[in-house]
């Protein structure tokens, strides 16, 4: 018994997608069930707006909790919050205190103290945590409250932890508002203080606090994240991980909560303002995290820079349009929950590595390096065995399996695009095969890493790089061996360059160039091509790719008809060139694994069928409209 060329290929394809699908399974559950979004807001603007608005700050959060908001943002206050009056205190040296309370301390004058009037809210709270936070603090209880000297100077304590918001913790506890608690940095040796303060929150407020997320340039306990993780884990509190975070510490008390986590996608006012960036730019950067991304809590703000005669009634508009837009995407608007942990599975490394062995064996068949006009049973089984012991070294050994991974995305794009370019006879058969094979491509890389470590992004694909270059560098060396090019690469050698080929070639180099820096590089995205993005993305939801719908698929087509046509024999290599760009992006999306699978479906196929719409309206001006007038002007410059 024996195969052909393409029965193989589908049966190893076949066998690829089975196993991908028993992968991806854990994948899809967890995405389909975890299919929301919390909107959280400051607690600290709920009291700006109720200021501006000249109400109480109970009215204001029940209009914004009615428009959509899930949950409230709680900070731990440093020196400097203290200092410009965020809490009902007195903050600052024993020798500003009120109604001359520092004459007869004895202290200082230039030391740090506080004090806690008796009459105000929670000031029993303040008092606990001040001794809590600062054991060695001098205490003196007067008449009218507490007083507190601390062992700190003004200066150590401008950045660090103080005290907790407990009027913000109360006014989320009576609403009963699940609450984002905001721990503060600390200097080294107030970590056991610090831990020990946020220990007894957690269990006071523990049917509030639903996450906790480090502030500030360093997280609380840097650079031993430990402590702070081990509070989290006894309490059973998740991290709000936020996206693009360049916190030191982060990234490693991240890897301590592990499977803990919730992402949370923010904008900071200072990127607004430097940015430029609009309300409505600002709606759509929130949609896009949740539905392209993944992430479960967008933190919103007021605007800090649009005027208005009612900023309450602005942003409440703002969250129920928000609110909305979720919605519309199937997405609940609620408080998320993390995902459950599970890891790499077996069936993803098998259907890797069959994919990865079968893209060898292609291009060693198109490179004359193998045969396989038939393959024999034997032979069959054979390459069948080798995957599943290669898969087993993928699964055990995460080195490898990035190897491995990154190869047969590259790979995998190049066997795609000669697929689809090999067929300029039979376009619609090329348009489809070299489309399914590299989506069941990307499916079996999708299965080896859709586990939470790498749909959290605590590790990164590292081959995307690679797969940009790598098939641009395959289709033209194969070219240029199979003569698809009338030359072969030791007659463009030695002969002299002509001038159409030098600008195509640098043309070539510049488009390479950009494509691999825009790649992961929002900031080199101009804004005209911003608005486009979001054009598409109101149009078709899930927004094609712009190397797909604008270089991929329309060269393709333009190579078909430059083929059959049998014009610009020299020069048509560029299109196919073009081409792959197609079949790299389409890899590249099922490589990151942080946007749900649906949607990366979802965005292929308009790649696919928008490319190929603007292809043959590209075609159409050509042939119509350019390829006229071109003969028109050859012959009167001709006579």
């Amino acid at each position: 018994m024996t195969f052909t060329k393409r029965n193989f290929t589908l049966l190893i394809l076949v066998l690829a997608v089975i196993c991908a699908g028993l992968a991806l399974t854990p994948r899809w559950k967890g995405e389909k069930e975890h299919r929301d979004a919390g909107i959280i807001i400051e607690y600290k603007d709920v009291l700006s707006l109720a200021q501006k608005n000249s109400q109480s700050p109970e009215i204001v959060f029940d209009r914004l909790k009615e428009a959509g908001v899930s949950g409230l943002i709680v900070s731990e206050t440093v020196g400097k919050d203290l200092s410009s009056g965020s809490l009902p205190l007195y903050y600052g040296t024993v020798a500003g205190l009120p109604d001359g309370l520092g004459k007869d301390l004895h202290e200082p004058f230039g030391a740090a103290a506080l004090w806690i009037p008796s009459d105000i809210t929670a000031s029993q709270w303040y008092d606990s945590a001040l001794q809590v936070r600062f054991p060695e603090s001098r205490r003196y209880v007067k008449e009218q409250g507490v007083v507190y000297v601390l062992p700190h100077t003004l200066e150590e304590l401008l950045e660090t932890g103080v005290l907790p918001d407990f009027s913000g913790l109360l006014f989320a506890s009576s609403a009963g508002i699940p609450v984002m608690y905001r721990v503060a940095p600390v200097a080294v040796p107030d970590t056991q203080n610090e831990m020990a303060l946020l220990e007894g929150l957690l269990d006071n407020f523990s049917a509030v606090i639903r996450a906790v997320s480090p502030s500030g340039l360093f997280a609380a306990g840097y650079p031993d994240l430990r402590p702070l993780a081990d509070v989290l884990k006894e309490a059973g509190i998740p991290v709000a991980m936020v996206e693009f975070s360049r916190q030191f510490g982060a990234h490693q008390l991240n890897w301590l909560m592990y499977p803990g986590l919730l992402s949370l996608h923010s904008v900071t006012t200072e990127e607004i303002i430097s940015r430029s960036i609009s309300r409505y730019t600002l709606y759509e950067r929130m949609m896009r995290a949740a539905k392209e991304r993944g992430v479960r809590l967008l933190l919103m703000r007021p605007s800090a820079i649009e005027a208005t005669d009612d900023p309450l009634a602005a942003f409440e508009k703002e969250i129920q349009r928000l609110s909305q837009g979720l919605r519309g995407q199937k997405i609940a608007v609620q408080w998320p929950d993390p995902f459950s942990s599970w890891n790499m599975s077996l069936f993803g490394a098998i259907a890797c590595s069959l994919v990865f062995l079968l893209m060898i064996a292609r291009l060693g068949d198109r490179f004359q390096i193998l045969e396989m006009t038939t393959v024999s049973f034997i032979q069959t089984a054979a390459f069948i065995v080798i995957g599943l012991f290669l898969g087993v070294g993928v699964w055990k050994i995460l080195f490898i399996a990035r190897i491995v991974a990154a190869f047969t995305a590259g790979l995998l794009a190049s066997e795609a695009s000669l697929i689809a370019l090999e067929e300029w006879k039979k376009p619609l058969k090329g348009l489809v095969g070299g489309f399914l094979v590299a989506l069941v491509g990307g499916l079996a890389i999708a299965a080896l890493f859709s586990y939470p470590v790498y749909m959290l992004r605590l590790r990164t694909f590292s081959g995307v790089k690679l797969t940009l270059f790598l098939p641009l560098l395959i289709v033209l060396l194969h070219d240029l061996r199979r003569r698809v090019h009338p030359e072969s690469l030791k007659d463009v050698i030695f002969r002299p360059p002509l001038w159409g080929e030098l600008m195509l070639i640098g043309g070539l180099l510049a488009a390479a160039a950009i494509v691999l820096l825009r790649s992961g590089n929002a900031q080199f995205v101009p804004g005209w091509e911003v608005t486009m993005r979001d054009m598409l993305e109101r149009f078709l939801i899930a927004r094609p790719r712009n190397k797909e719908l604008f270089a991929g698929y329309p060269a393709l087509l333009l190579w078909y008809y430059f083929r059959r046509s049998l014009l610009w024999e020299r020069y048509r290599e560029i299109f196919r060139l073009v081409a792959t760009l197609a079949f790299s992006s389409l890899v590249n999306s099922f490589c990151h694994f942080h946007t749900p699978l649906y949607f990366i479906l979802w965005r292929e196929f308009n790649g696919w069928w928008t490319g190929i719409i603007l292809g043959t309206l590209m075609l159409l001006v050509f042939h119509y409209i350019l390829c006229p007038f071109w003969k028109r002007w050859r012959g009167v410059i001709m006579d």
